[in-house]
């Protein structure tokens, strides 16, 4: 029995674990929540949909809506009786389970700050103010570090001259995150905040974010190959779509990942892919 899971597009959720499991000869399917426990209270009200893949012609959809605090599950109870799993769901043996997660309001934070950027911030000289918070930063510093701030405070934008700036549509957890690693926080970074980060540094262009989140990707990170092909097909990364793709040895691996993800990489990618093939021939 497999569970695959599937993450939607946009910033990076911390549902992280499929549980599919048989209580009083029924199949349950739970979401878990990986997180940190901190001292704030984290809690989101989601809209769910679980979808169980069977056939091309045949797909079971519950829709339900929920709330998750601290670190507990929310799932589909007597999704369907384990004899009708058994009789009308499985394919091969196995059962495939996707699950997509909208989220509508998130309170609080997910992990620990390990930087705060609050009023009590040492040496700041400007505010940004990203989903409603204010962040307390250093200009010279971000400025050195990233061309985009660089063009906001000493270029020939109006916000330079101003003591505060908002930036929309970014998302201030993800934006906590993506300053922690700019300043030398690369604990910032894990499997739960990586594309969040990745995300951000597309448009602030932080060369050492990048280098970072590289670095994790390829050493640390324990994300499936497949997902990270995914991410490398969002946020272009030559170099990294090569060492990825030196990591498939087999036809059975390349069969895998394809099958998985032809439908979110990138042209390019798909055409690495494809070119990989052939030398497992």
């Amino acid at each position: 029995m497999a569970g695959r899971y599937h993450k939607r597009s946009g910033r990076t959720t911390n549902f992280r674990k499929i549980i599919v499991k048989r209580l009083d000869n029924h199949l349950d399917i739970y979401l878990a929540l990986a997180k940190e426990r901190n001292n704030e209270e984290w809690s989101v009200d989601t809209f769910h949909s679980f979808e169980m893949s069977v056939t091309q012609k045949y797909n079971e959809i519950i829709k339900q809506r929920g709330e998750i605090c601290n670190g507990h599950m929310y799932g589909a109870l007597k999704f369907c009786t384990w004899q009708y799993m058994q009789n009308y769901i499985l394919v091969d043996g196995k059962l495939s389970v996707k699950a997509q997660v909208h989220i509508k309001k998130m309170a609080g934070s997910a992990k620990s700050k390990l930087i705060d950027f609050d009023a009590s911030a040492k040496f700041s000289d400007y505010i940004l103010e990203v989903g409603g918070q204010k962040f307390h930063v250093l200009k010279q510093l971000l400025a050195m570090r990233s061309p985009y701030f660089e063009a906001l405070f000493y270029g020939k934008f109006t916000e330079s001259t101003e003591d505060a700036t908002e930036l929309k549509n970014v998302d201030p957890t993800d934006f906590q995150n993506f300053l922690e690693v700019l300043h030398g926080e690369y604990k910032a970074i894990d499997d739960y905040t990586l594309e969040g980060i990745m995300l951000l540094n597309d448009v602030y262009d932080a060369k050492t974010v990048e280098e970072r989140c590289q670095e994790f990707l390829m050493e640390k990170s324990q994300l499936s190959l497949v997902k990270k092909l995914k991410l490398v097909s969002k946020y272009k990364n030559d170099e990294l779509k090569e060492k990825l793709l030196s990591e498939i040895k087999t036809l059975k691996e390349y069969k895998s990942i394809v099958a998985d993800g032809v439908d979110d990489f990138s042209l390019d990618v798909a055409q690495a892919l494809l070119k990989k093939s052939l030398s497992l021939q």
